[in-house]
């Protein structure tokens, strides 16, 4: 009986070893082809249905151009990871964002709850205080040639309040989360370095830009020109010149009539290349003056106020809306309206019609483009007996209605100019940037845009507004909450136990 030949042969096995090796060589060949590839050719897919942390316009022109320079920037996250509110995970995945747009950017982590002295070191180096008992707390610090600029943990959301007041609830909410609009400011203040100089008129009763008021306060605007890099103060030009410094002049919501000495003042400031912002309002419909000003550079401030039909009524049964949703750009191409092309809405209330004086289209006068209009269903009343709008079918115009326009007109020959051409935007709303309604829809991008434009701020012409934070719940009854918990904890693992018997068992047979 001959004897049964061995399974494997010395020369077998040699070769199935060769043959492993290589393919593990091989392996290994193509992961490092793979990840070259990927360095070289880098590619983000997002899978969920919107990025909470997608960067917006504004932020990624100026990354690029910031990416560009030889400078870097150094951005320090001291931060408890554990904080109660969880905005680490929040700071960490929006500032990766930041880095993947700018390489440049480098980003230090330090948690002074598990690095003590770490943080200690950053303290002293950034000569940090913090009064109380608080000998750390969270913040992100912004550091490029010798600037520093330190973004607070309170600075980066807004608390909704109204239901703990309400005692409907003791649970404090996130409502906003500001870290981009936060973090882009801090950039903008470290790396740039020009600084412009903006003069907000007052004394004929403007909106006051310290005034905490909710309806006619700028406060929350004045902070916002802040944010910008953009310093400001308070003028009266009844007892002063404008100062030639002046990049920007800011009249907003003017309630009295200006002295024709002043008015000569803000022309022959606009004829040497000024930049004006110019915000009407429905209670200033007794002329200020102002419009005499705007007619001479383009523009005719209508003495009427917009507003909406409510659906499904006619003019004559004069059922209207005081306010105004802006969905109709018309100047597509503009630099301020374009990135709001997005699905993006203004919030307007009882604004003034805005739009070119008649006879003003040719020769040398000013270019003006239409920024915003109303809807068809707007009208422009103009009667306003007893306190009370009287809509008109017949005398009336009917919308669209130019609301908001910018204007643009070359240096004059003969004078001499070092800003270039004179630019002015034109709105007939100044509430939709007060208090209550600049963080409405895009209210707050609009007036970034609009103010970036007049500073001939190219690199910057994007909007960056708060952003909700969205919860996710799952709503479960107790029967459905325990069988959850038994599929997790009984029916998961036996299932897996009892497909490993079942291969034991195989085995064994």
């Amino acid at each position: 009986m001959n004897p049964v030949p061995p399974s494997f042969t010395s020369s077998r096995r040699w070769s199935i070893g060769f043959q492993v090796a290589l393919a593990a060589v091989a392996a290994l060949a193509i992961l490092v082809m793979t990840n070259y590839l990927a360095a070289r050719h880098f590619r983000r897919w997002v899978w969920t249905q919107t990025n909470p942390n997608q960067l917006t316009s504004i932020t990624l022109s100026f990354l690029q151009s910031l990416a560009s320079q030889s400078n870097q920037v150094k951005v320090v996250v001291l931060f408890d990871k554990q904080d109660p509110w969880g905005l680490y995970s929040s700071v960490s995945s929006l500032l990766k964002e930041y880095q993947l747009a700018c390489p440049s950017l480098k980003v230090e982590y330090v948690d002074y709850e598990r690095n003590p002295k770490e943080a200690v070191l950053i303290k002293e180096r950034y000569k940090l205080f913090f009064p109380g008992d608080n000998f750390f707390k969270n913040m992100v610090i912004f550091e490029a040639g010798g600037r520093i600029k330190t973004v607070y943990e309170k600075e980066l959301f807004d608390l909704d309040l109204s239901k703990v007041i309400q005692g409907q609830s003791k649970e404090v909410k996130r409502t906003n989360f500001k870290g981009e609009l936060m973090f882009t400011s801090a950039l903008i203040n470290v790396t740039e370095n020009r600084r412009f100089k903006i003069f907000i008129v007052q004394g004929r009763g403007e909106h006051n830009p310290l005034a905490d008021d909710p309806v006619v306060g700028y406060a929350k605007f004045g902070t916002l020109l802040k944010q910008m890099n953009l310093d400001w103060e308070t003028i009266s030009l009844s007892d002063r010149e404008i100062p030639t410094n002046c990049n920007l002049l800011i009249i907003a919501g003017s309630q009295k009539r200006y002295e024709p000495r002043e008015l000569e003042k803000i022309d022959k400031y606009l004829k040497q290349g000024g930049r004006l912002f110019l915000l009407f309002n429905y209670m200033c419909l007794p002329r200020t003056g102002l419009e005499s000003l705007a007619a001479n550079w383009g523009v005719r401030v209508g003495a009427d106020v917009v507003l909406n039909l409510k659906p499904g009524t006619s003019a004559q049964e004069s059922t209207t809306k005081e306010e105004i949703i802006i969905t109709n750009f018309p100047a597509s191409s503009h630099p301020i309206v374009k990135p709001l092309l997005r699905g993006e809405r203004l919030h307007l209330l009882l604004p003034r019609t805005i739009e070119q004086q008649p006879g003003m289209g040719s020769g040398d006068a000013p270019k003006l483009e239409v920024l915003a209009a109303s809807g068809v269903n707007s009208v422009a009343v103009t009667d306003f007996r007893d306190g009370a709008a009287n809509p008109d079918p017949f005398r009336d115009r009917s919308g669209p209605l130019p609301l908001l326009v910018a204007v643009e007109k070359g240096a004059l020959q003969g004078i001499q100019s070092d800003q270039g051409s004179t630019r002015m935007v034109v709105a007939g709303d100044s509430l939709f940037l007060g208090n209550l309604l600049l963080d409405s829809l895009a209210n707050r991008d609009f007036a970034v845009l609009a103010v970036n434009w007049l500073l001939d701020r190219s690199r910057l012409m994007g909007g960056i507004g708060p952003r909700p934070v969205q919860e996710y719940r799952i709503l479960m009854s107790r029967s459905q909450m325990l069988a959850a918990e038994w599929i997790l904890m009984a029916a998961l693992p036996g299932a897996v136990m009892f497909i490993g018997l079942l291969v034991w068992l195989r085995r064994r047979s």
